[in-house]
């Protein structure tokens, strides 16, 4: 059990360690959007990850504010903000909100038609 209360807290760590790596254009996106840098942090720390196309998507939805809007009450505010990550730099690379999770998909492959 304590290895698994470890893994949480070195989890949490690198989420957090991540918002001191945001690429330009994040800082960017952030300015414009209003995000604020403690938004962030709690999209990373309590965001679901979904991972699509070589990257790591943190986002607030109806599940996460349910299951943590009694201790965090300022995620109903944040429902939508999707934060995505590089998996191999694991630099913020953009930051938006978009209630539909289903952009997130991977795309699907074409297939090549020769005629």
């Amino acid at each position: 059990m304590q290895n698994h209360t470890s893994a949480t807290v070195s989890q949490q760590f690198n989420s957090l360690a991540n918002v001191a790596l945001l690429t330009e254009h994040a800082r960017k996106r952030m300015e414009q959007r209003g995000v604020k840098e403690d938004a962030l942090k709690l999209t990373l720390q309590f965001g679901r990850k979904i991972y699509s196309r070589r990257a790591l998507f943190y986002v607030i939805g109806h599940k996460e504010i349910k299951k943590h809007c009694e201790q965090y009450s300022r995620l109903k505010s944040l429902e939508g903000l999707q934060v995505v990550v590089d998996v191999e730099s694991q630099k913020n690379l953009t930051v938006y909100r978009s209630h539909d999770l289903r952009q997130i998909r991977p795309k699907k492959r074409k297939h090549c038609h020769l005629h």
